[in-house]
């Protein structure tokens, strides 16, 4: 539900706040994403845990570090625009991301999102959710062909 004393922050000053957010935060800020994502929302923030990061391949860690295109891509697979309390769902919802693509949330004892595990739900803040997640959302374009 949020702390009531962070419900006038907007989503990643509520992230800033919570502390486990940082490689994300910076993603976001290099992606140049801190002015929509402070604006009015409503949005549902997936936001992946510190912890995430130091999974991922150093293949995609050299990608998202090199190509903003990427990255920006990534982060925003990571943001649906609107308000949906994910703790009130009772079967498989579908929700797109700003990155165009579709995120399949999934309730239940272990709450998920596109296989990642939904660590807390509805964390409020003024424009919108935060929801800790624990791995990236990776979106998967089709390649093109004749290449």
């Amino acid at each position: 539900m949020g702390r009531p004393d962070l419900w006038h922050r907007d989503v990643l000053e509520l992230a800033l706040a919570d502390g486990r957010f940082s490689a994300f935060l910076q993603a976001v800020r290099q992606a140049g994403m801190v002015e929509l994502l402070s604006g009015p929302g409503p949005f549902i923030l997936f936001a992946p845990i510190d912890a995430a990061f130091s999974v991922i391949s150093l293949g995609l860690r050299k990608t998202l570090r090199g190509e903003i295109g990427s990255l920006s891509r990534v982060v925003s697979h990571h943001v649906v625009r609107g308000a949906t309390e994910l703790s009130r769902l009772t079967g498989n919802c579908s929700l797109y991301s700003l990155a165009g693509r579709s995120l399949t949330v999934t309730p239940g004892r272990i709450m998920q999102v596109d296989g990642a595990r939904i660590l807390e739900t509805d964390l409020r803040s003024r424009n919108g959710c935060l929801v800790p997640i624990n791995r990236l959302l990776l979106p998967e374009y089709p390649r093109e062909s004749g290449n």
